[in-house]
């Protein structure tokens, strides 16, 4: 595809802590919609190119780097890093910064950030678009501690039995 959805641009927010997170805009319309597109780990959110370009053709399209991914910044303060948690109130800021509400769309980590960016700001969300979110039953993260306790978590691996 050779168009003008082609070319994102590179604009960015401050996260809580101060850390500058990268977001690439795709051209904008105020008569659409918009998509902001969360990566997974390990990914950027310009891997996501073919489809975002495809996107952007019939909706405005946002996608950030997440914190130590792509052009954005590394953890700001290794002190106030929290995990996924700081991912969380990363996404939470950036629906601050918004003038409107957007559907949240997002891969993996992305697409579990996106539910609970939801969760903190649903005044800020249309919908959520998800493919393969990250969710793990209430008791999921007993069973791993003990099995690490017990010297037995090879076998129960997350993909036992696939």
């Amino acid at each position: 595809m050779n168009n003008k959805h082609n070319n994102p641009e590179r604009d960015q927010f401050q996260a809580p802590d101060g850390a500058e997170i990268a977001l690439w805009r795709w051209p904008q319309s105020k008569a659409r919609p918009t998509v902001h597109w969360a990566h997974a780990t390990g990914f950027h959110g310009r891997l996501y190119r073919p489809l975002l370009d495809g996107l952007a053709t019939d909706v405005n399209v946002l996608a950030w780097d997440m914190r130590g991914h792509g052009a954005s910044a590394g953890a700001a303060n290794f002190s106030t890093f929290r995990g996924w948690e700081t991912y969380y109130r990363d996404m939470t800021a950036l629906l601050g910064s918004l003038d409107e509400p957007v559907w949240l769309a997002g891969h993996s980590i992305g697409a579990t950030t996106s539910i609970m960016a939801a969760a903190r700001r649903p005044d800020k969300v249309l919908g959520l678009i998800l493919a393969e979110p990250v969710i793990m039953d209430p008791g999921q993260g007993l069973k791993l501690w003990l099995a690490k306790l017990l010297r037995q978590s090879h076998r129960l691996s997350l993909a036992a039995g696939a």
